[in-house]
């Protein structure tokens, strides 16, 4: 299991300090937490609590995960965190978007946005996220520590949430976007423009509504205003200078989406197969790489046998399915809050920075933890669907299968959707250094294999 925590609450672990070093803090090239801290409390006045006293708020350092860095507010009560992207090219709007889409489409618990800064000409010089805090811990921290029912009720609820998941599609893949708010109508535009000043001006009147004015977006914006960004990368009618920059801001283990043919969401089928996705990426990473790193060994190479594999495995039916499920590809234990009091556990999914729409089996992955928790490694998901060692593990397997539904037991945990889940892992993110490319190796060696034994069967 992974042990650095990305959530708010890790805060009240003990383990906090080693999370937030000053060797990890140099580590990502960030300014330290000591020079940052007034400028932090100076938002906090003017921006999340206007007119507040600096004395009346307590700033906390909690976490670096891998793509951002949190920091707590408390004020009387009240707490909320502060996200901070390390890169300065991030689009802090992906788990904003995000989170609309999802709490309009699904009743998937989620953390609550309370505002959100996308420039960076502000007091800390950076694009920030502001959530509330939600009263909770991570399961990183809490599971072992509940009793059985309990860890069947999340067993349970999570498997909802995954077939909640499951079951909105799009027609495209890609990310979920927005478009400016003047490009609906003008008067939706000036309403919501209206709105959001006198809000974020005026704390007697958000006092006095009671809602934020991303929950106000939600409630008088229609569904045609959500968007995907097509995760097909048109470097073809770049420039070398502006792929370079798309490339650059992606980061590692990000996938590139086009901005550019942003089109509008819809929930039918799509019109190409996987194969033809899959191919049309391969193709489009295979020339980026030619161009701009034409010494970089091997990596046209394993682009062709990735497409090679994406062709082996349509040819065997495993690509028959034609839809593309929302997918939070990061559905860890990090990444879900729980209370274990309260009458529904699990209080919030967090983390859809990452969230794609893409092919539905990429959705199924087992979260095998729940049945087969292991403190130091990480899942080794060739194991997933083995039989758990106890009667307990059983059951729990058994409920989160029964709530998760028939379309991901169909996904889950055969070798082949195992496999065609790492395929598309790395053909969206592109294979970026030889020490993933070595990874990549071994998957495509473990899959040579697979498919020699099915074809003398």
């Amino acid at each position: 299991m992974p042990t650095t925590s990305s959530s708010p609450e890790s805060s009240r672990s003990s383990s906090v300090g080693s999370c937030v070093s000053t060797t990890t803090t140099a580590r990502y090239g960030l300014e330290s937490f000591e020079t940052l801290e007034p400028r932090v409390l100076k938002l906090a006045t003017e921006s999340v609590w206007p007119g507040s006293k600096a004395e009346d708020i307590a700033v906390k350092k909690i976490a670096l995960g891998g793509f951002n860095r949190i920091i707590g507010l408390e004020r009387k009560g009240e707490e909320v965190i502060l996200r901070l992207p390390h890169c300065k090219g991030a689009d802090i709007n992906a788990e904003v978007n995000a989170l609309d889409f999802v709490r309009r489409h699904t009743t998937i618990p989620l953390p609550e946005v309370v505002s959100v800064d996308d420039k960076t000409n502000n007091d800390l010089d950076s694009k920030y996220c502001i959530q509330r805090l939600l009263p909770s811990g991570t399961v990183l921290s809490l599971y072992l520590g509940l009793t059985h029912s309990q860890k069947c009720q999340v067993a349970r609820e999570l498997g909802n949430a995954m077939n909640q998941m499951l079951a909105v599609k799009s027609s495209i893949a890609g990310r979920i976007s927005s478009k400016p708010l003047d490009v609906p109508s003008a008067s939706t535009n000036t309403f919501l423009s209206n709105i959001r000043y006198w809000i974020n001006r005026d704390i007697s009147l958000k006092r006095l509504l009671g809602k934020d004015i991303i929950t106000l977006r939600q409630s008088h914006v229609p569904r045609s205003l959500f968007y995907i960004e097509p995760l097909l990368p048109r470097f073809d009618v770049l420039t070398t200078e502006e792929a370079d920059r798309r490339f650059n801001d992606a980061g590692f283990g990000v996938a590139y989406s086009d901005p550019v043919a942003t089109r509008p969401y819809q929930a039918h089928a799509p019109q190409e197969s996987t194969l033809d996705l899959l191919t049309a990426l391969c193709k489009a990473h295979k020339a980026n790489n030619i161009r701009r790193c034409p010494l970089r060994a091997g990596m046209p190479h394993l682009m062709d046998r990735l497409s090679r594999m994406a062709e082996q495995l349509a040819a065997q039916g495993w690509l028959n399915d034609r839809s593309y499920s929302l997918c939070h590809l990061d559905f860890h234990p990090r990444n879900i809050l729980i209370n274990p009091g309260a009458r529904e556990i699990v209080s919030g999914i967090i983390d859809w920075d990452s969230a794609l729409f893409l092919p539905t089996f990429m959705a199924c992955e087992p979260p095998m933890w729940l049945w087969a928790w292991n403190d130091e490694d990480d899942e080794d998901q060739r194991h997933a669907n083995e039989i758990p060692s106890t009667r307990e593990e059983q059951e729990i397997k058994a409920i989160f299968e029964e709530a998760a539904g028939k379309t991901y037991l169909k996904f889950a945990y055969d070798p082949s959707y195992r496999l065609g889940r790492q395929l598309v892992k790395y053909i969206i993110e592109d294979v970026r250094c030889v020490s993933t490319a070595e990874i990549v190796g071994q998957m495509l060696d473990e899959w040579d294999v697979l498919y020699s034994q099915s074809q003398m069967e």
